[in-house]
């Protein structure tokens, strides 16, 4: 049972450590992206709006408009890889 007990021990004051150790990562993190941001850095993924040509995004919201093309069809011709941003920058706007 000491063994046992050690490990229970050494367990509960594990934990504040771990807690203690995540709060030190979270504020080095955000520290490191503000300094990035003063910069002039900025973080993430681009929007489709910063990487497509208007004309492409509007041209796919007439061909799906016009309803003769299937979607598939549609994001193959104007360069859409994922239905999900498809469906974001085209159906929910066009509905």
């Amino acid at each position: 049972m000491k063994g046992n007990t050690a490990r229970i021990r050494q367990f509960r004051t594990g934990k504040p450590r771990a807690a203690d150790e995540r709060e030190s990562i979270q504020e080095r993190t955000l520290a490191g992206l503000e300094v990035a941001r003063a910069r002039g850095r900025k973080g993430g993924r681009p929007k489709v709006t910063e990487t497509m040509k208007p004309r492409i995004i509007a041209l796919a919201k007439e061909l799906y408009a016009a309803r003769e093309k299937s979607i598939d069809e549609i994001m193959e011709q104007t360069g859409f890889k994922s239905r999900g941003t498809f469906y974001t920058y085209v159906v929910d706007t066009v509905n």
